[in-house]
Parts: structure tokens; sequence; C-alpha cells
């Protein structure tokens, strides 16, 4: 992992999606939810083709949806702390990061754990991806970002 440091202050937004299910059971308001998480939802991803979505909560696990059957398909375990973002490589892979200082690699068809690289010294926050999906950066509590190649 490359390490940057800088100085200034790093802002966090939050993201609020809602979406149509038409599988899952909806209120009045046409409003679905995808439970069974043990704690707080930290990070959500949508897959590149719309139907699946990727959660990472507080209870260290990532949970893997189906958007058009509006129903759970497998968990994802491997974080030895909190998971707090979530991104999919497009390649039936995704990558996330958490409390435990880690970035993991993931195999969704297997749902198994293909690799995971350590580096920082604080809990990972951010994740991006390059357009190629060959460069990852993370953004953690130690200050530093991380640059990896896959």
């Amino acid at each position: 992992m490359a390490r940057f440091r800088g100085s200034g202050a790093m802002a966090a937004g939050a993201l609020i999606l809602t979406m149509m299910l038409p599988a899952a059971a909806e209120d009045d308001k046409g409003y679905a939810r995808l439970e069974g998480h043990g704690g707080p939802v930290k990070g959500l991803a949508v897959s590149p083709d719309g139907r699946l979505a990727l959660s990472a909560s507080f209870d260290t696990s990532l949970g893997l949806w189906s958007l058009p059957a509006g129903e759970h398909l497998r968990w994802l375990e491997g974080h030895e702390a909190g998971a707090n973002a979530v991104r999919f490589l497009g390649d039936g892979r995704a990558l996330s990061v958490g409390d435990d200082f880690d970035l993991l690699l993931w195999d969704l068809e297997q749902g198994s754990l293909l690799r995971r690289l350590e580096g920082h010294r604080g809990k990972v926050i951010g994740l991006a991806v390059s357009p190629d999906r060959q460069q990852v950066a993370t953004a953690g509590w130690d200050g530093a970002i991380g640059l990896w190649t896959l």
C-alpha cells in the first residue's frame, strides 16, 4: 500500500438510497425494506447492472441482496470489526473496508474471501475504485490514503 498524508479536515457525507422493489413487500408508500443485519448498516453499493446490492454493517458482515426479488442471497463474513464501505468490481468480485483496518477482496459467486490487504493503522472508512478496476484508494482514520493495485 502506498500511503499519503496531508493536513486538513475530512468531511463525511451521507447517501440515502430509496429503491422500488416490485417483488419485495412494500408499504402503502412504495417503500420496501431489506432486513437481516444485526446492527446499523454503514455502507451500500448497487451493482452496475442494478440487479444486486451489497451492504456493510456494524455487525461485521456484508449482505448480498437480489434487488429484483427483494431478498437476501448470502452473508459474507471476514471482517474482524464493523464493515464500513463496499464497492462492486463488476466481474463477480467486490471490495469492502472496515474498522479492522483492512481492505477485503471477495468472490461474490462463491461467497468467499479472496484476499485480505493490510496496511492502514486505523479504521478504514472510504473506498474508491479506478475506472479500469486495477487501482483502489482507501481512506483511513490513521490520516492516510492507501493506494492498492489489484
